[in-house]
């Protein structure tokens, strides 16, 4: 998964070159707004058994070879679904969104659809391509520096996922490091508002402080593999 040019995204790619491919076709329709797609069966029920399901068994879609997707906010999207289907020809995604924030959010939305169709094979790629953007961080030292392009409808949306989804584990790798630093750390809030969130985010930090760097009260970044120097308060 990358940051491209719009001329390589997943929009250009599924009006431009998805034609090209040779049949057999399957559709997928998007409900409500009718958007539609014709992809190659033999490729999609390859890659994907729940596709493979849909279109070889006993199910309406295998005699119409059509399914319908029903949209569904920050899951089934024209942009998610695009994006799936770019992934499935040419095994990456280009998103070109105009900031990482943008990209995050459509990457977790993309995750989302692959849990929702047991797409397995996208977890690591969408967990890499986040890890990747966090680190992109480019200011001053900072104990929120893993946090900075993340905002809280990443956390939300990101709860969703199951239990140990690689997703959920780098949103909560990321504040490990302003966890340990200070009360006052980017997501406290959500991460009272969000058990789940706040369940990974412990987690993570036990795994964190059971290695230590160097010396004791120095551990690794579960993020980019740096020295956390914990912060003690001094009592007067």
């Amino acid at each position: 998964m990358s940051d491209e040019a719009p001329e390589t995204g997943p929009r250009h790619f599924v009006k431009e070159f998805l034609p090209l491919f040779e049949g057999p076709y399957v559709k997928i329709r998007l409900v409500p707004s009718e958007e539609e797609y014709k992809v190659s069966k033999a490729l999609i029920c390859a890659r994907w058994p729940v596709f493979s399901a849909m279109f070889n068994g006993r199910f309406r879609e295998s005699e119409e070879q059509e399914v319908e997707l029903e949209e569904m906010e920050q899951v089934v999207s024209v942009r998610s679904v695009e994006a799936l289907i770019q992934w499935l020809y040419q095994g990456t995604v280009c998103f070109n969104m105009k900031s990482n924030s943008e990209n995050i959010s459509a990457v977790i939305e993309l995750a989302r659809l692959g849990d929702r169709y047991n797409i397995f094979d996208l977890e690591n790629k969408t967990a890499d391509y986040i890890r990747t953007k966090i680190t992109d961080y480019r200011g001053s030292p900072s104990d929120n520096s893993h946090t900075w392009c993340l905002e809280r409808d990443h956390i939300a949306s990101a709860t969703a996922l199951p239990r140990g989804h690689l997703v959920r584990e780098v949103l909560a790798q990321a504040s490990v490091k302003g966890y340990i630093r200070r009360p006052t750390y980017k997501f406290a809030e959500e991460a009272q508002i969000y058990p789940t969130y706040g369940a990974d985010l412990l987690h993570e930090v036990s795994v964190t402080l059971e290695n230590i760097a160097c010396m004791p009260g120095q551990y690794l970044d579960p993020i980019d593999g740096g020295v956390i120097h914990m912060r003690f308060q001094h009592s007067r």
